[in-house]
């Protein structure tokens, strides 16, 4: 008798030990029921391994060899069932949901301990130096306290910095007046960092050059050649009268005066200058003529007047001659 019962024993032993035995038919407890990778599982025993779950009238049967551990552990988070497990544990009838991860991937909402890093922040430039400053065609490259003297009332300026991402603004730029000016470059560098850069323009008083005069002697303009010219006076005239216009206003005019006219050359000299210091002689010959030179004058006219009339004279008549 004790030896049935020890081979009993040992028969049970032997059955309980072996993990592969297939279970097809049993109840599983309702509340172990879930759904994951397109199955559904639940637990079959007390000592809790999961089979494949089969639904009949809405109680569940293991099916398959047993599973000791939880099929659906790694598709779970805080055990708690995705949006798209069916409520009350109901079953899916073993149809995979088309929001189910593939090849158990957890879903990007689940990376809440990936570390995120910063873009780094790009360093912008502090340069806010000068390259080269053209100022009315005249290249600076040294920058400190530009001087630039000019006769104009306005000038150009360009301007080239060092770093092409900084900008400049040019101050004062204006009408110059007489005297200094002062001009500025402000350059505000990437980074927001300004320098500024003087510029002193002095602008001189323009004075002109200008020498030119217009003579008139007795109601008459005199021509002049390389500053020299020659009037006549009769033999009765004893004075003549000079008047002048400058071409520029701001000239001056010293002109020597002839106070009696004598037979024969009297020369009278005219010295011109200009704003600027520019000085200019002109020299004009007053011929008085002699009695003599007159009467013989008078002749010479005549004679070639007479000449003259004795030609046309001579060709009428011999185009008359030539229509008879």
């Amino acid at each position: 008798m004790l030896k049935k019962g020890i081979y009993i024993l040992l028969v049970a032993l032997f059955m309980f030990s072996c993990p592969s035995v297939s279970a097809s038919s049993g109840r599983l407890r309702q509340g172990s029921i879930k759904t994951c990778n397109g199955a559904t599982y639940g637990q079959h025993s007390s000592d809790n391994h999961w089979h494949v779950a089969e639904s009949r009238d809405g109680t569940y049967y293991a099916t398959g060899n047993p599973i000791y551990s939880d099929p659906c552990a790694s598709n779970e988070t805080n055990n708690t069932p995705s949006n798209n497990t069916p409520n009350n544990n109901t079953p899916s009838n073993n149809t995979p949901s088309n929001n189910t991860p593939n090849n158990n991937t957890p879903s990007d909402n689940n990376t809440n301990n990936s570390v995120i890093t910063p873009a780094k922040e790009e360093t912008k430039n502090n340069d806010n130096t000068l390259k080269l400053v053209i100022i009315d065609g005249k290249e600076f490259k040294e920058f400190d306290d530009i001087k630039f003297t000019t006769t104009k009332e306005k000038i150009s300026i360009e301007v080239t910095t060092n770093d092409t991402k900084a900008t400049f603004d040019i101050k004062n730029n204006t009408n110059l007046k007489l005297g200094e000016n002062k001009i500025v470059i402000d350059v505000t560098a990437e980074d927001g960092t300004q320098k500024s850069y003087n510029i002193n323009v002095i602008r001189e008083l323009v004075l002109s050059s200008d020498v030119g005069i217009k003579v008139i002697i007795d109601e008459e303009e005199v021509k002049f050649s390389d500053y020299k010219a020659t009037v006549y006076a009769s033999s009765s005239a004893s004075k003549i009268t000079i008047d002048y216009k400058l071409n520029d206003e701001k000239a001056t005019a010293e002109i020597d005066k002839i106070d009696k006219l004598k037979t024969g050359d009297n020369f009278l000299k005219i010295k011109v200058i200009a704003e600027d210091g520019s000085e200019q002689n002109y020299e004009i010959t007053v011929h008085k003529y002699s009695k003599v030179e007159e009467t013989i004058s008078t002749i010479l006219a005549f004679v070639f007047l007479g000449g003259i009339g004795y030609g046309i004279y001579y060709l009428i008549k011999k185009v008359k001659n030539r229509k008879k």
